[in-house]
């Protein structure tokens, strides 16, 4: 079809599938969501005979609510598991306000290291490592509590030493810079 005024017209397909219920439904509001595509593994049927790939598999599903992470994966032969996980945040004490009842202001995937990291507004980064195998907070090296000491001595030494732990390094926003696991960040 030809541009209109206000730019070109589209047709959009769209297919409807019913998944049921992927979860039981709470009064506790979503904070965020977000789609992951990981990468394929060399042996699966979605990869186009690469020796590497990072083609995207089928799609995983998270969804934060205060004090959980919910995350849904279709049965699929790219993907470890299926069906639902629940992971409950848990409080990392960085300051006095500190809570896994902050709502989360970013989900940010890092394919290369499959993991994902959840931001909560209280300044406090939870990595959950494997999400495409067997989805769990990561203990390794990549630290949930490790990110969020260094997020919170960069909001010390912002404001010159000038804070104390009554003071909350709130975040509103944050994301991806890159795939170098390098992400950026709004903080109050």
């Amino acid at each position: 079809m030809g541009p209109s005024f206000f730019g070109p017209h589209y047709i959009v397909n769209s297919k409807i599938s019913d998944l049921g219920l992927i979860h039981q439904p709470d009064q506790i509001d979503i904070t965020s969501m977000r789609w992951i595509y990981p990468p394929c593994g060399v042996s699966s049927s979605c990869c186009v005979k690469q020796s590497s790939c990072y083609q995207p598999s089928q799609p995983i599903l998270a969804v934060s609510k205060p004090g959980r992470l919910l995350l849904f994966s279709f049965l699929s032969d790219s993907v470890g598991w299926s069906g639902s996980r629940v992971l409950l945040l848990r409080n990392q004490k960085i300051h006095k306000s500190s809570s896994a009842f902050h709502p989360a202001v970013g989900l940010n995937y890092f394919l290369h290291q499959d993991i994902l990291i959840v931001t909560l507004t209280d300044g406090s980064f939870h990595v959950v490592q494997n999400i495409s195998s067997d989805p769990s907070w990561s203990s390794g090296h990549v630290n949930s509590y490790q990110i969020s000491k260094a997020v919170r001595s960069a909001f010390v030494e912002s404001w010159n030493f000038d804070v104390d732990l009554a003071d909350m390094n709130r975040i509103t926003g944050v994301c991806l810079f890159d795939d170098r696991s390098t992400v950026i960040w709004a903080q109050e």
